[in-house]
């Protein structure tokens, strides 16, 4: 199960992919996360409840996490404004998301892209 704090800090990656520097501008957002920015956006609106579908949802959390660890994004200055733990910290918070989910464990950027 998350806790709190996990759910915590999956507003906070959702928030800074959907309103920082990351991912700002990027015409390929639909493709690298599997999602549109609205319905994105959304997700990160409402989290944790959320009316959208759950493989909708699923799929932006993910690939959220999978994207801001090892995407190149360019932004790794940037990431103590939007993010308040390190991306060794993110990597656990995402595995145990990945667990809870019954899904398997990332071994590299292309191995958990849904």
């Amino acid at each position: 199960m998350l806790q709190e704090k996990d759910i915590s800090i999956i507003r906070e990656i959702l928030h800074a992919t959907a309103n920082g520097p990351f991912f700002k501008d990027n015409w390929e957002f639909s493709i690298i996360f599997g999602v549109t920015f609205e319905e994105f956006s959304q997700v990160a609106a409402n989290w944790p409840k959320n009316s959208l579908p759950e493989e909708t949802v699923s799929l932006a959390i993910n690939n959220c996490f999978n994207n801001l660890l090892g995407f190149p994004h360019g932004c790794e200055k940037n990431w103590n404004e939007w993010i308040s733990i390190s991306e060794a910290e993110l990597k656990v918070v995402f595995e145990r998301w990945r667990k809870q989910r019954g899904l398997e464990k990332q071994t590299s950027y292309f191995s958990v892209l849904e």
